[in-house]
């Protein structure tokens, strides 16, 4: 599922961010939360992303 959320008072059709959720099950079923800005991200940004989504994926028994 993707959750758009659009800037406040604004008519413009483009989302500040994207806020998704990712259910991943091997040993045990675990969904991670993500909330991407919609914008470029800053390396810490993107460092931070590709630990959340590995912490995920291992508590859920999948290799990284």
């Amino acid at each position: 599922m993707i959750n758009v959320v659009y800037p406040t008072g604004s008519t413009s059709l483009i989302p500040v961010r994207f806020v998704l959720s990712i259910t991943a099950k091997k040993t045990a079923e675990r969904t991670i939360p993500l909330t991407i800005p919609n914008r470029a991200l800053t390396d810490t940004e993107k460092t931070d992303l590709g630990a959340a989504l590995d912490n995920g994926f291992k508590c859920a028994g999948c290799k990284t």
